[in-house]
């Protein structure tokens, strides 16, 4: 009975919590662009945002889990999900798969596979405009004279883009990007010519969900200690932001940062009726406290 009334959306308590959940929407959005202005004007490093989005993407799935939550608790996290962010009532894209779902569960919060495919896409559109704004800073890094204060300037923006706005980008939509190839893996569909297609986009993020985090940390080991010099470090800061370069055991957390969302992207997907359903709750507690017990123990910042 108490299932029945938390997904019956005519309820009066659940109208009342979707509004609640549209206001929450609009305020954790003002929350990370204050946040971000803020740490940008006082120049003291976008660490806490980062943290901040980091566990919120994670909670945002949390009522996907079968915890049998509030389902507007999903629309409130939102925000913090790269590819969710906008996602409208009704699907724009792939509009005949308005009526396909993944389980009961996502029946439940309205997230069908044409909304998943139209918040993948926004992760390509999204990736589209940095690619071009980074266009727009090269050329005009050409044009104008390098030793003059704005081409310094310009000089110093390009640099970032180098490595750290795709890193960062990448980090961001790392968890959307895996949990869609893997749902899409298990569900494997492949009747018609665009689903095999979909099912070979899988496969390609799949294989690099597994292949590119562990390059980047081989990448940042290897270099570990040219990293200590200052000049150095700023192509993959993103990466090592803010952490000890005393140790390479302080690596462990961006690793760890990619091995959660992996996994947890592998859990989320799995079918709602499998018998090992329960490493879902599992999962989530045990890496939770392996973090801060991590945190606490070997101080890495």
């Amino acid at each position: 009975m108490r299932i029945d009334i938390q997904f019956d959306f005519e309820n009066q308590e659940m109208m009342y919590m979707r509004k609640f959940a549209e206001k929450t929407y609009w305020y954790l959005c003002g929350v990370v662009i204050f946040q971000y202005l803020m740490l940008a004007l006082r120049n003291i490093g976008f660490l806490p945002l980062w943290t901040l989005i980091e566990y919120m993407q994670l909670c945002a799935f949390i009522p996907l889990y079968n915890f049998r939550m509030i389902p507007y608790l999903y629309d409130a996290f939102k925000p913090f999900l790269v590819s969710h962010l906008v996602l409208t009532d009704e699907a724009r894209l792939l509009t005949e798969f308005e009526n396909d779902y993944f389980n009961i569960n996502y029946d439940y919060f309205g997230l069908n596979i044409a909304k998943l495919g139209q918040a993948l896409a926004l992760i390509t559109v999204l990736g589209g405009i940095i690619l071009f704004i980074n266009i727009i800073v090269f050329v005009a890094w050409m044009i104008i004279p390098r030793d003059s204060k704005t081409g310094k300037t310009i000089g110093e923006t390009l640099k970032q883009f180098r490595f750290n706005v795709y890193l960062r980008f990448y980090m961001l939509s790392y968890f959307d990007l895996t949990f869609f190839a893997v749902m899409k893996y298990i569900e494997g569909d492949t009747s018609t010519s665009l689903r095999k297609a979909a099912e070979i986009v899988s496969y390609i993020i799949m294989t690099l969900s597994a292949v590119v985090p562990l390059f980047i940390m081989t990448v940042v080991c290897r270099r570990f200690e040219v990293m200590k010099i200052k000049q150095a470090k700023e192509s993959f800061n993103t990466v090592v932001l803010k952490i000890d370069k005393q140790s390479r055991w302080r690596l462990v957390v961006p690793g760890y940062f990619f091995f959660r969302r992996l996994l947890t992207a592998c859990l989320l997907s799995m079918p709602i009726d499998n018998t090992f359903i329960f490493l879902q709750y599992v999962f989530i507690l045990m890496s939770s406290h392996a973090y801060v017990l991590y945190l606490v123990a070997v101080k890495p910042y």
